[in-house]
């Protein structure tokens, strides 16, 4: 096309017989979509990519085929309008199409995408457990690999009174003029969108603490590009200078020191240069959660998720979280050394004094960092990771606001010494560390603390 449009396509339809002979989902429908717009200077520049994989069955639908067309509205403005489909239809043709189904028990996607560099700062999205890698293809072309088991994510609706919201709720609704229309109004919000913790805190009391469905989800997508350097370089307004603060990082101004690591990153976004370089990936499954990466802050990685605390079915929903994190920006971070082995703790802040971490993964491999926390609760936790040179950081030592209970976990600290292609380094050993836990009380507020030498924060007493 005229503006270097890639061209446009639709769902990509596989089948692995090896499946369907051991009696699992053999059919599997894959989608990898990129979004342009137009910017000024840059020209035509990618604002957003994703990946999604999707197991289905064959079944029929009465529903017209998903399509675009063109037309002339009645003042004369040409249009572009669609069709969308059968909703329970991942796919559709003539009457048949791709009835959505769970993925199949212990299962794992393996994908590889060839994509620009433009789109490999950030990525975050619905799957657990993730490695990645990324290769350069050609100057301006990556090769990117993500694999990783499937996560159970949920969904939450409630129908509700307008007299029943606030007017912070309310004002949502209202037309240009101030007019609240009567009848049903509907508001949907996905996951990682804009504003999307703050809608959650406000309807929460209306979901009754259940969701309303789960899904069986494997996708991820990026941080858009132009997003990340909007925040990075202090205004960027009209992209017509690079002056400000400097976080190509995306992981907030405490990180800014650790630019010259990422700073091919934003050569990317502009097309000046070509590079494999991707930051990070961060993951759960969440209702809500923060569609950017952890911010560094105090020492600390802090993300914020938010959801219900209960599956349809009343069971306790239990949270995922996983970090995955290019090795040198995050041993420039904490001021730690390229051959120096290091370990993580993982606390939870939390309103909710019952929220826990029942298991957690911590991997160096001298490329990648990779840190799992699973068995948390809701509603709202914020994840607090801390790094640490050597032995395991010092639960004891993770700071929370007085208000908010939390439940510190270490990791067991399975890495690898970074070696020279030089000479072969033997492996770095590890030697076992033997923990004990207490409980700390301050009120009606009881901690769980747990380290080689645990002890209770300012203010609490030990139980």
């Amino acid at each position: 096309m005229s503006q270097e449009l890639p061209a446009g396509s639709n769902w990509s339809l596989f089948e692995f017989p090896a499946l369907a002979a051991a009696g699992e989902v053999s059919k599997y429908s894959i989608k990898v979509k990129v979004d342009f717009q137009k910017v000024p200077i840059f020209g035509l520049k990618p604002k957003a990519f994703s990946a999604t994989v999707v197991p289905y069955a064959i079944g029929t639908t009465s529903m017209r085929d998903i399509a675009m067309y063109e037309w002339v509205n009645p003042l004369g403005v040409p249009t572009v309008s669609g069709n969308q489909g059968d909703s329970k239809c991942v796919w559709t043709e003539n009457g048949t199409c791709g009835v959505e189904v769970a993925f199949p028990k212990d299962a794992k996607v393996k994908l590889t995408i060839h994509l620009g560099n433009y789109l490999t700062s950030w990525l975050h999205g619905r799957l657990t457990e993730p490695t990645v890698d990324i290769s350069a293809i050609t100057q301006t072309q990556n090769r990117l690999v993500v694999e990783a088991a499937p996560v159970m994510t949920p969904s939450a609706k409630a129908l509700i009174a307008s007299t029943e919201v606030s007017p912070s709720i309310s004002n949502n609704f209202r037309d240009p003029s101030g007019f609240l229309p009567p009848g049903e109004i509907s508001m949907m919000t996905t996951a990682s969108s804009d504003g999307a913790l703050k809608n959650f805190l406000e309807f929460e009391k209306f979901f009754a603490n259940k969701a309303t469905s789960l899904t069986d989800t494997w996708s991820f997508r990026s941080i858009n590009p132009l997003d990340a350097a909007s925040g990075a370089f202090g205004g960027f307004g009209g992209f017509g200078g690079f002056g400000g603060a400097s976080d190509s990082t995306g992981l907030g101004a405490s990180a800014a020191k650790c630019l010259p690591q990422a700073s091919s990153i934003l050569g990317a976004i502009a097309g000046t240069n070509s590079t494999t370089a991707l930051i990070g990936m961060v993951t759960t499954n969440s209702l809500t959660y923060e569609s950017g990466p952890p911010k560094f802050e105090d020492g600390y990685l802090n993300y914020k998720v938010a959801g219900v605390h209960s599956n349809p079915d009343g069971s306790d929903f239990i949270g995922k979280y996983d970090l995955v994190m290019d090795g040198a920006i995050a041993r420039c971070l904490y001021g730690f050394g390229a051959k120096v082995p290091i370990s993580a703790t993982v606390s939870i802040v939390s309103t909710d004094a019952g929220s826990r971490v029942q298991s957690t993964l911590f991997k160096d491999d001298g490329n990648w960092i990779r840190l799992g926390a699973y068995g948390f609760t809701f509603s709202s936790p914020t994840l607090k990771i801390k790094l640490a040179q050597g032995g395991a950081a010092d639960p004891a030592k993770v700071a929370v606001k007085e208000e908010s209970p939390a439940v510190p976990v270490k990791a067991e600290p399975k890495q690898e010494v970074v070696t020279s292609n030089a000479a072969p380094a033997a492996p770095a050993e590890v030697k076992k560390i033997i923990t004990k836990s207490i409980s700390c009380v301050k009120g009606k507020i009881v901690r769980k603390i747990s380290g080689t030498n645990p002890k209770c924060p300012a203010g609490f007493k030990k139980k």
